[in-house]
């Protein structure tokens, strides 16, 4: 095996790991959501009773963490596909290849055909639902005190 198979097989190894995490994201997202929505369910059912306000703290608590877990989930990628990008920029070097300015090319058409979502950061857009529920949790605290004084 000479070094280029061994930069590739790094190159493949990271990026392997980075959508690892992000189908981890994914799957701790629909847990998150699906969780909150059954006990959202159950409060509702109750009728915001003072006997669903552990459960509505649950879901603060439930929402915050799947937060947590998708950001760090992010940070991981990040990770990888950062480690990945410096083996490839390695690879382009070795066999004369202008990769990263293809990459850039490539980007700058990509950008110009989608200007507003270019910029917006899909990790944002998967901790939305996990702070959602959060938010949900809250909203079933304050509906509980409000009917029932």
């Amino acid at each position: 095996m000479n070094e280029l198979d061994i930069l590739r097989c790094m190159y493949e190894e990271h990026t392997t790991m980075g959508r690892h995490h992000e189908e981890q994201r994914e799957k701790v997202t629909q847990l998150v959501v699906l969780m909150g929505g059954g006990l959202l369910g159950w409060i509702s059912h109750e009728h915001f009773c003072y006997h669903t306000i552990p459960v509505a703290g649950f879901l603060i608590v439930l929402g915050f963490f799947g937060w947590l877990i998708t950001q760090k989930h992010y940070e991981r990628n990040r990770m990888h596909t950062t480690i990945a990008g410096a083996f490839r920029d390695e690879i382009g070097k070795r066999v004369d290849l202008a990769l990263g300015k293809i990459r850039d090319d490539a980007k700058e058409v990509h950008e110009a055909k989608f200007p507003f979502l270019h910029n917006r950061r899909l990790h944002t857009m998967w901790g939305i639902f996990s702070l959602l529920i959060s938010a949900a949790g809250i909203a079933c605290i304050v509906f509980t005190f409000v009917k029932s004084s």
